[in-house]
């Protein structure tokens, strides 16, 4: 299981991490009824993600 951190922008927290040297290891993805998913090595090597919920998801801030 990848832990996940919930977002308010995928492209925007992706950007971040690169420009930090972290890579991605699975680009942006749409999950239907949850929200976009990317997934990242950070520069020790541990695999992360980030959700981006869209509006509706069981996830989504609200």
């Amino acid at each position: 299981m990848t832990p996940t951190i919930d977002v308010a922008s995928a492209d925007d927290t992706a950007a971040r991490i690169t420009a930090a040297g972290g890579t991605i290891v699975q680009p942006k993805m749409l999950i239907p009824e949850v929200g976009y998913l990317v997934t990242f090595k950070d520069t020790e090597g541990n695999v992360f993600a980030v959700l981006e919920a869209i509006e509706g998801s069981p996830f989504a801030q609200g």
